[in-house]
């Protein structure tokens, strides 16, 4: 069979040149489109004297750390015509028509002129940004590959105070008969939130003491300023419940993510974190989690800052952190 010229592709988000593997003018893909997700798999023909750990890293994409607080993501491959499916992994590789042989360490080895590689496209659950997409963002990260979600739900708070309700005229009486003795019922609303972080190299996240310490520095508390910008959640409203992370392998070798070849594994991390959104009707400037509730003069219900000695610089219940850290490397 006659094979295409190879070459470069730029909006592929690849470096080398390749094509599509077509064998008796068909072309052996596998393809599923449903509402849990959309699944391609296709066989590119690349060069086979390049290096494998620069084809792959570029089909299925990398981050790495380069500094404190920055992280740079090497985007995945891009679907040629389906262009919001990204490489995923590549289940397969072979080499495709020998030339001949090579002494090469223990023996000898074949040598080809191309590589087939079967590469799986997927959509995938959070957005795909580049670098420079992210720059202008208040938290870059918190805006590519962190899926978000939001579960809210009520609950009633019971409000000791007597005699602030009356019933009207129509319910007949005179007015101390018609005034409310029992404790008062009312709704509030909260939110449950999930934020999941993916794909965060292991030095970007843990310290050499393998301690987490931008997650581990902000569990059970609120955060400091508006997340993530200052038209997102207002300052207070935000608390950290708790994150869960979890270890996934890259199909990539150590170095590429910045690890040692002979002692990392070749691991990235994700962080599920459980975050509780609370915002009642404010009596002031404070907003959330550390502000209670108290009757204003016309017996309307509103939330003010509390406080261990009735100042705004006392102790509250919950401290305050920048939510900003739990999505920068270390």
């Amino acid at each position: 069979m006659a094979i295409p010229l190879l070459s470069i592709h730029p909006g592929s988000n690849l470096t080398f040149p390749w094509t599509i593997f077509t064998s008796r003018g068909q072309t052996p893909t596998e393809m599923s489109f449903s509402k849990d997700g959309q699944r391609i798999a296709e066989i590119l023909i690349t060069d086979w004297s390049l290096d494998i750990n620069k084809v792959i890293p570029e089909i299925v994409g990398y981050p790495r750390r380069v500094d404190v607080a920055k992280l740079t993501r090497n985007l995945p491959m891009r679907h040629p015509q389906y262009f919001w499916l990204y490489g995923r992994s590549v289940p397969k590789m072979q080499p495709y028509k020998a030339l001949g042989k090579l002494q090469v360490g223990y023996g000898p080895t074949a040598y080809h002129l191309y590589n087939l590689l079967t590469v799986v496209y997927e959509s995938l659950p959070f957005e795909v940004r580049t670098d420079a997409q992210v720059s202008t963002y208040t938290v870059p990260e918190f805006n590519r590959f962190t899926e978000k979600y939001y579960d809210a739900g009520a609950e009633y708070l019971s409000l000791e105070r007597r005699g602030a309700f009356k019933f009207i005229p129509e319910a007949g009486g005179d007015l101390t008969s018609r005034t409310i003795h029992n404790d008062l019922p009312k709704l509030t609303t909260k939110a449950d939130l999930t934020w999941i972080w993916h794909d965060i190299p292991h030095n970007g996240l843990f310290t050499t003491s393998g301690v987490p310490t931008n997650v581990e520095a902000g569990l059970g508390k609120v955060n400091s300023l508006a997340f993530p910008d200052a038209n997102g959640f207002p300052a207070g409203t935000l608390l950290m419940l708790g994150a869960k992370i979890t270890p996934t392998t890259a199909p990539v070798s150590p170095h590429v993510l910045g690890l040692a070849d002979n002692v990392d594994p070749p691991r990235l991390w994700r962080v599920e974190y459980k975050v509780k959104y609370y915002n009642p009707p404010p009596g002031g400037t404070y907003r959330g989690h550390n502000t209670l509730p108290k009757f204003d003069g016309s017996a309307n219900l509103k939330w003010y800052l509390a406080t261990t000695d009735g100042t705004t610089t006392g102790a509250t219940t919950y401290e305050t952190y920048d939510f900003a850290k739990f999505f920068q490397v270390i």
